[in-house]
């Protein structure tokens, strides 16, 4: 039974920065990753749009060469009509070029350059039309081609607005001139011929905008394309520097991914990468919480707690970068155990009790705020699926998701109940105050339950393990396990009293009561584990794994 934690009341500590662009100690970005994709996208238009405009200036110089061919050779009309047209669109294009490259083109003045180009293949309709005459203009390929490549050149920069404009001047300038200019000078059978008809200008006219509204959908369809292809991309390579390559596991908070660290330098490092589901990113008071989680484990630099390295957002989902620990949870150890009809000895037991001891002395009295004070942070869910062991035998605790700190007197005091209900304190599961002797019942249950090899207070439903929990007898270990030490009884049984007050004060104090106990100490206890591991690597588990509550296992 897990509820989400009230936003925290404190600040804390900041992770460091591993991204540069933002403004945060935390990786943050309110406009997301789809800013700085347009941004780059855009710049990359800009330095298109200057190469297009040195080719239209350079078609240009080209058209005002030819004319004047065409003019000398052919047609001296024709010839001259294409000069006086290409010269002044060549110095148009060199200076609006130049001007692009100085970054001195507003919205209006980009306007007006897009107008002149659906201007030019109507010009040449025109000077064609007066120097050959009607039909010539109609039957030339020229103003059609033309307007043709200024679409496709429109679509090539993906200016959506450009096609636009440049089927609507076509369909509008075409009908209108041939009207005006062209029918009246026809010669008499001249409507009689196809190309001439005033039904094959609107076929055509037609066509023009069609052609521009086609090309202004495909141009913002590249654009959302591209957007989309390039968060995909960052999805897969988080600020440049964490690659996904698998999916760990997955539950209702989000999903957990083995990725690698790639930062400059070329060397590589293994990590996981636990995101949050985007709908519940949508949520402060979650969000809120994340950013304790990570704030608080930043804090936790110990071997046996799984360090948090980085922490930010990309699009619409937070992430958490963590340790990468090649191993499975001691929840899932436990059932191959039991599937492999083991029984644990008390030096392995004892081991893995040992560490997470150790570990919880380091939350509960080492951890400092960046002013040196403790920030006395207790996990408040411990249980087997929040425990990592790795293939060579260490022992990690992992998910501080409702961890809370006790620096501040207030804070032991909460409306809400979380964490696993087979395994939470007593006084935490009815909402009243705690402390850090929260965190050493579930390590009782814990040791019992590597001993006994089955559940001692979880059930079916949470009703059952809450009843359980609350007043159910616990059935001293030594009548499961007659071969254990005596004082296991003992340890055990103060670990696990519902009244805080009859339990260990400090995880210190219950680590010494270990070490007194006989045969508890294993010489090479993290070799043996790992050992054991690797052997029961092909025994399946009897019961699937809680995917939601893996947080940095391979």
């Amino acid at each position: 039974m897990r509820s989400t934690p009230p936003a925290p009341q404190r600040s804390g500590p900041t992770i460091p920065v591993r991204s540069p662009g933002y403004a945060s100690p935390v990786h943050e970005s309110s406009a997301g990753a789809a800013a700085p994709m347009r941004a780059a996208l855009d710049a990359e238009l800009a330095r298109l749009e200057r190469v297009a405009s040195r080719v239209l200036s350079l078609m240009a110089l080209a058209s005002t060469a030819l004319g004047l061919v065409i003019g000398l050779t052919l047609s001296a009309p024709l010839g001259l009509g294409l000069a006086a047209l290409g010269a002044p669109l060549a110095l148009w294009f060199f200076a609006f070029g130049h001007a692009l490259s100085r970054g001195r083109v507003g919205p209006k003045l980009r306007v007006v350059g897009t107008l002149v180009e659906a201007a030019m293949p109507w010009v040449a309709f025109v000077i064609t039309a007066q120097r050959q005459g009607p039909l010539y203009a109609l039957a030339s390929w020229v103003p059609p081609s033309l307007f043709f490549a200024l679409v496709i050149l429109s679509l090539a920069r993906l200016r959506p607005r450009a096609c636009l404009i440049h089927g609507a001047i076509g369909a509008v300038a075409l009908p209108t001139l041939y009207l005006a200019l062209l029918h009246p000078e026809l010669p008499a059978d001249g409507g009689e011929l196809l190309f001439a008809g005033p039904w094959m200008q609107l076929s055509r006219a037609f066509t023009m905008l069609l052609a521009g509204g086609l090309s202004a959908m495909l141009a913002r369809g590249l654009r959302r394309a591209i957007g989309r292809a390039g968060s995909h991309v960052r999805a897969q390579d988080l600020f440049g520097k964490y690659r996904l390559t698998r999916e760990i596991a997955q539950g209702g908070m989000g999903v957990v991914y083995e990725a690698l660290y790639c930062p400059e330098g070329g060397f590589e490092r293994r990590v996981a990468v636990k995101r949050v589901h985007p709908h519940l990113a949508a949520t402060a008071r979650f969000v809120a919480a994340f950013r304790e989680e990570a704030r608080l484990s930043a804090c936790l630099a110990h071997p046996g707690i799984v360090q948090v390295l980085d922490f930010g957002r990309i699009d619409d989902s937070y992430f958490l970068v963590l340790e990468y620990v090649e191993g499975i949870t001691l929840g899932a150890l436990m059932r191959r155990v039991r599937s492999a009809g083991l029984e644990l000895p008390p030096e392995l037991v004892g081991h893995v009790l040992r560490e997470l001891l150790l570990a919880l002395a380091h939350a509960h009295e080492g951890a400092r705020d960046p002013d040196g004070h403790p920030l006395r942070v207790v996990h408040r869910d411990l249980c087997p699926p929040n425990v990592l062991v790795s293939r060579n035998g260490e022992v990690k605790i992992t998910d501080f998701g409702i961890a809370r700190s006790l620096s501040d007197a207030a804070a032991s005091l909460t409306k809400h109940v979380d964490g696993h209900t087979g395994y939470m304190a007593p006084e935490q599961a009815r909402a009243e105050p705690f402390d850090a002797r929260a965190d050493l019942f579930p390590l009782g249950v814990i040791a019992w339950e590597l001993f006994g090899q089955r559940p001692l207070f979880a059930s079916d439903s949470d009703a059952a393990s809450l009843a359980a929990l609350l007043a159910a007898p616990v059935v001293p270990i030594s009548a499961l396990r007659p071969d254990l030490d005596p004082a296991w009884d003992e340890l055990l049984a103060r670990a696990l009293a519902r009244d805080p007050a009859e339990r260990f004060a400090r995880a210190t104090d219950m680590l010494h009561a270990l070490d007194a106990i006989p045969g508890s100490c294993a010489p090479a206890g993290a070799e043996r584990l790992g050992k054991l591991l690797r052997e029961l690597a092909d025994v399946p588990s009897m019961l699937p794994p809680r995917p939601d509550a893996v947080t940095a296992v391979a």
